[in-house]
């Protein structure tokens, strides 16, 4: 029984530090896009394995060198999760507090098209109140019974599944909207949306709502890179306050969101906060935090949360932010990294081939104009 405890053991630690490693490798092929998401579980089967190593063979001299592996693995996979546990650095520039006129509390909702239960979602808003509302994955039920929060908002914009989008996506604005619009920034099938929101102190915000779809089996994550590098963008050429949101399909510590982060200038308010994770709230072995709140330095944070769970696979995610443009010179974000230009927009590249790409699988009309925030 020891032996067969010791060679499960072994095995598991060095298939476990090898799969630890493999997103190291520069490639968007689906299975190793995937791997980046288990980091947290392949840090406590690390553990696990290697604790069952030493105590059933602690004289074995192989027990200890697989040990000594899967502690290096332990220690990489808790260097990139350690940002997002409660007693990592705060990036964000805190504030304590936040005068009225420029708060703006920002709450992301993944509805889950295939839920029909819109007043548990209802309760969550009234309760959070929030001053920007962004629903993603509506579709025509949806459309319907959000239409009824329209009152409450002084401005909205959306785009309904089923026209030309895989998910649908509903924006609503205590503030003035200046501007808004929906975006096809890659490809027809996947919407974005862009608005500019007027702020009670005269300035504005722009706002950027994301839902690019998940890499899949035998598919690239292209297409989802694509998106958020292009929102990078925007970002970083915005001369203003912006807030990129939405659900990303994508975790924190994932070498794309860390570029992201650096092109635009934004800051992730999750981090120092904890795990938080928004997905799977009805499969939690599928714990991932995949819906985000990103913001540029003239933005602070008073807050961020995770909601309470309302029937969807994912939880509501909360932030409030103070618009305070001074803040500008008080923090500073992350500069991009030699050679993160340069893989953005290839990236930006390939996605627009693909998306006008005769086998492109989104069955959608192909993109003609080029890709743009």
């Amino acid at each position: 029984m020891r032996k067969a405890f010791f060679g499960f053991a072994f095995v598991l630690v060095l298939l476990a530090s090898a799969l630890s490693l493999i997103p190291l490798i520069p490639a968007n092929y689906w299975w190793i896009t995937g791997l980046d998401f288990t980091r947290l579980h392949l840090l406590l089967v690390l553990i696990a394995a290697s604790a069952i190593l030493l105590i059933s063979s602690p004289r074995r001299p192989l027990a200890w060198v697989a040990a000594a592996v899967g502690l290096a693995a332990i220690v990489y996979n808790a260097s990139k999760l350690a940002p997002y546990l409660p007693f990592g650095e705060e990036t964000a520039v805190a504030v304590a507090e936040c005068p009225e006129e420029s708060r703006l509390r920002v709450l992301v909702v993944n509805v889950n098209g295939r839920l029909e239960n819109a007043d548990a979602l209802f309760r969550i808003v009234r309760g959070y109140d929030p001053d920007l509302l962004l629903a993603v994955e509506t579709d025509a039920w949806w459309d319907e019974q959000l239409a009824t929060l329209k009152p409450a908002f002084a401005g909205s914009v959306q785009q309904v599944a089923g026209a030309r989008a895989y998910f649908g996506m509903h924006l609503f604005s205590k503030h003035p909207l200046v501007e808004s619009e929906i975006l096809f920034p890659v490809s027809d099938g996947v919407p974005a949306i862009r608005a500019e929101v007027g702020m009670p102190t005269g300035g504005t915000v722009l706002f950027y709502g994301l839902h690019p779809r998940p890499p899949r089996p035998f598919q690239s994550s292209v297409m989802r890179d694509a998106q958020l590098m292009l929102a990078a963008t925007a970002a970083r050429e915005s001369t203003g306050a912006t807030v990129v949101a939405g659900d990303f399909n994508a975790v924190p510590w994932e070498p794309v969101l860390r570029r992201m982060l650096r092109i635009g200038g934004l800051l992730d308010p999750r981090a120092g906060r904890g795990y938080l994770a928004s997905y799977n709230a009805q499969k939690p072995i599928f714990y991932w935090p995949i819906d985000h709140i990103l913001a540029t330095r003239e933005l602070g944070v008073t807050g961020f949360d995770r909601g309470p769970a309302f029937g969807s696979d994912h939880w509501p995610v909360v932030a409030d932010l103070c618009h305070r443009p001074d803040l500008a010179e008080t923090r500073a974000a992350p500069p991009p990294e030699p050679g993160d230009i340069e893989a953005a927009e290839s990236v930006i590249s390939s996605a627009v081939s693909q998306a006008r790409s005769p086998a492109d699988n989104a069955g959608h009309r192909n993109q003609q104009g080029p890709a743009r925030f």
